[in-house]
């Protein structure tokens, strides 16, 4: 594989950077170039230098099991990050990763410049991210230097995969941009058909194990305004949940420079003490979207609204019921009725990671019949598993 210079192109008020992209393997079914653009800032956030394109692309070249040549400037301590970087990927999934040898046109310390003053963070909406937003601004951390000034939403990662921009990645911005507005936090959408790489030699499952890259691949874009970025955790720091995943506090700080320090956020705590931190603010109960499926929207108010029928919609909304909160969070509208959700052996469904952290969750908030619903649940799920 080979990433070309990238260059920065302004058309119609979006600023784009972009590189080409060879392979030595024909036929695959990708983009000639990788980009990432955006409307929401102008050319000199963004950075010509080959940090973002071999973090978003190395994952590619190991799957290929291919060399990667990099022919722009990447910061020497990336470099240094994804040699260690691709020994925890052979590790984990070494029958799906193989170590690429990287070879860069020119490495630059880089130790002497300023860091840039932003602080970003990856925002979807979700648990996850509300959680890292709000744990960023102050009074809750305790530097200022470490303060959240930014949030990133990416078009082309997960549901949000709007290139042609036929509207939906246009609704998230005008959705999420006033609400985080609430909080003093900016939002930028960056767009990126980085995903389609990957889907030309991965299978989706096995996306999961790298995708902590391609965030940061887009942070890397915008790492003139950047000096800090965070990702919001997966898991917590408890064992059963720090399993091998893409985004993970042993591999996220991998992928920083001397500019931009990467940081792995929000692992303190699990999903349903989130929830019930986050239940006090307005901003989260009129604009959590937790929901699988694509996105939807209210016709009316054009907020968020979430399908309340997916697995982690039923989940969150169990929590909010055990938490007495459903009835404040505005982005249920479409629930089925609690009698049907209260089913030990629908729930059984939910993954015992979440299942058992909701039961935790039920007996706390002392609510027995929730604890008598949710026991059985597991009790299903461990049958179920030692039978197959």
């Amino acid at each position: 594989m080979k990433i070309s210079q990238p260059t920065i192109s302004q058309i119609k008020g979006r600023t784009t950077v972009a590189a080409h992209v060879s392979t030595e393997k024909t036929g695959l079914n990708r983009p000639e170039k990788l980009y990432f653009s955006t409307q929401s800032t102008g050319p000199e956030s963004f950075s010509t230098r080959g940090d973002a394109f071999v973090a978003g692309l190395l994952p590619v070249a190991m799957r290929l099991g291919e060399s990667l040549d990099v022919d722009a400037p990447v910061s020497t301590r990336l470099a240094h990050g994804l040699e260690h970087y691709q020994d925890i990927l052979t590790t984990w999934w070494p029958h799906f990763f193989h170590r690429s040898n990287i070879r860069y046109s020119s490495l630059v310390e880089r130790t002497d410049e300023s860091r840039p003053d932003a602080v970003g963070c990856c925002f979807s909406g979700g648990v996850d991210s509300f959680q890292a937003v709000a744990g960023l601004r102050m009074p809750a951390i305790r530097f200022p230097e470490f303060e959240i000034t930014h949030a990133l939403m990416i078009n082309g990662f997960d549901q949000v995969m709007d290139l042609d921009h036929g509207g939906v990645s246009q609704q998230m911005y005008e959705a999420y941009s006033p609400a985080l507005a609430q909080w003093g936090i900016e939002l930028v959408m960056v767009d990126t058909n980085l995903k389609l790489f990957k889907e030309a030699v991965m299978t989706k499952t096995h996306l999961w194990a790298s995708f902590g890259g391609s965030l940061t691949a887009c942070a890397h874009a915008l790492s003139s305004l950047f000096g800090r970025f965070n990702l919001p955790a997966q898991a917590t720091y408890a064992y059963p949940d720090l399993r091998p995943v893409g985004s993970h506090p042993m591999l996220d700080h991998l992928l920083g420079t001397d500019q931009l320090q990467v940081i792995h956020t929000g692992a303190r705590i699990s999903r349903a003490r989130k929830l019930e931190a986050l239940a006090d603010h307005s901003v989260v109960r009129d604009n959590l979207r937790v929901c699988f499926r694509n996105p939807e929207f209210d016709l009316e108010s054009g907020a968020v609204i979430n399908c309340g029928k997916c697995e982690k919609c039923i989940r969150t909304i169990i929590s909010l019921d055990i938490l007495g909160r459903l009835d404040d969070f505005s982005t249920f509208p479409n629930r089925p009725p609690m009698r049907m959700l209260s089913d030990s052996r629908l729930l059984a469904r939910i993954p015992i990671i979440f299942l058992k952290d909701i039961l935790e969750l039920a007996k706390r908030q002392q609510r027995g019949g929730w604890v008598k619903i949710l026991e059985q649940a597991v009790a299903i799920r461990n049958t179920k598993f030692r039978s197959t």
